[in-house]
């Protein structure tokens, strides 16, 4: 009887046991809200994806797709003062800094030089990858927002049939023998644009967004607009190579009338010759929408006196400072970023991977294209200018004007609106630079 009580015993215990660890499984298990646009096909398919393949690496951890809505830039700020923010969400432009120098956003470098081995870190494109550091203010040094993907300016969408029509040699050859220049440039789109008798133009050569595409000029003229990320605090916008780029730029829009402000609508519609939209549409939707109606390619820019004028656009993921799960989102993050997790993204959405080592894939899916030209731009990338701003809440509004009255309404010239802005600007670095000592 007694060896049969001990044996009750026993059973007793081990289902004991048993339920304990269910229950500490249960209670290690979390929940993560990752916030990003949704909107299209293949941004859903890189989601549903990405989150399978992750949760069945993380058994523990649920990851809940949080669609960003209207306003959601704002939400985020407030709820991370509530303590009920995503812990993993989407950012880009400025105001990622801005969130990094408010604190809303956890410092990554711990994990990276916890996680990252030197293998990794050689795989990803240096200037891309840096810009989630922050260069100035009292949080300076901290790693606040690691690259989603390399959303590169750096080459040209163009309809080779409208080139064949206007007898122009094809980009690739000019290119080689070293004559893909400004003026070459230049030279092509006035030929590539057609007018009525009434002066209503029906092809336009240039499509791009001139609100944004300016910073590509500036770049290849050898100009910056800061001098970032040496000094940051340094406005170089007024200086020679800067005022000659955004001048020229003006002069295509304004004097030649061979640009139209377009993000890539009129080029997908066969109303455009050159595309400055960004390189998210090449092995995506410029094949979905265009298909067989004309034959496109890949042109690289033309060569300024400092080079083509490559950057790519700010696109990041970060951790939320109040999250409850900082190690859980950070495993999500380091995924997203793996080559696993680029891999899919760039399977599913058509992306440029921030991985190194998956170029040639990428490459593979523009493969009837001209795609050297990508991997020879995204070598001297630098991360979008307009994107790093110090207090940009008061110097991008600035900046902004002064495109405005310029390349945008003609209202003065680039030099004169430049110069307007400069002493404003130069205060107000000033003021940042000594509250951040």
């Amino acid at each position: 009887m007694a060896k049969q009580r001990r044996g009750i015993s026993i059973v007793v215990l081990a289902i004991g046991v048993m339920l304990s660890l269910t229950w500490i499984a249960a209670a290690e298990s979390v929940t993560l809200t990752l916030m990003l646009r949704g909107g299209t096909p293949e941004r859903e398919a890189f989601v549903e994806e990405t989150i399978a393949a992750f949760e069945e690496l993380h058994p523990n951890i649920n990851v809940e797709w949080e669609i960003a809505g209207s306003g959601w830039q704002d939400q985020v700020v407030v709820r991370h003062a509530s303590g009920v923010a995503p812990d993993v969400t989407e950012m880009f432009s400025t105001f990622s800094q801005d969130w990094a120098e408010a604190g809303i956003l956890l410092d990554l470098r711990p994990y990276i030089e916890r996680d990252l081995t030197a293998e990794d870190m050689a795989d990803l494109y240096p200037p891309i990858w840096d810009a989630g550091t922050l260069y100035h203010g009292q949080r300076r040094g901290i790693y606040y927002g690691v690259p989603r993907y390399v959303n590169l300016i750096g080459a040209y969408a163009y309809n080779v049939n409208m080139l064949q029509q206007a007898g122009l040699e094809p980009v690739e050859g000019v290119d080689q023998r070293g004559e893909w220049t400004w003026e070459t440039f230049r030279e092509y789109l006035r030929k590539l644009t057609i007018r009525t008798s009434d002066d209503e133009v029906t092809q336009w050569g240039l499509g791009t967004p001139l609100s944004a595409r300016w910073k590509a000029w500036v770049h290849g003229s050898g100009g910056r607009i800061f001098n970032y990320p040496e000094d940051p605090y340094e406005f170089m916008l007024d200086q020679t190579e800067a005022i000659r780029a955004l001048e020229f730029f003006q002069s295509l829009v304004w004097d030649d009338r061979v640009v139209v402000n377009d993000g890539s609508t009129l080029f997908q519609q066969g109303e455009v010759a050159f595309s400055g939209a960004g390189l998210e549409l090449y092995a995506g939707r410029f094949r979905t929408v265009i298909g067989d109606t004309f034959e496109w390619d890949i042109a690289p820019r033309a060569m300024g006196e400092g080079g083509r004028g490559v950057y790519s656009a700010k696109d990041q993921y970060g951790v939320v400072a109040s999250t409850k799960h900082p190690d859980e989102a950070w495993e999500l993050v380091k995924f997203l970023t793996s080559v696993e997790g680029q891999r899919l993204m760039m399977r599913t959405s058509g992306l440029m991977p921030i991985r190194i080592s998956l170029l040639p894939e990428y490459l593979e899916l523009l493969s009837d294209k001209n795609a050297h030209h990508l991997a020879e731009a995204v070598q001297e990338a630098v991360a979008d200018p307009t994107a790093v701003l110090v207090d940009s809440q008061r110097t991008g509004p600035l900046i902004a004007e002064a495109i405005r009255k310029s390349i945008i309404t003609n209202e003065v010239s680039a030099a004169a609106a430049v110069q307007e802005i400069a002493p404003v600007i130069r205060t107000i670095m000033a003021e940042a630079k000594a509250a951040s000592e």
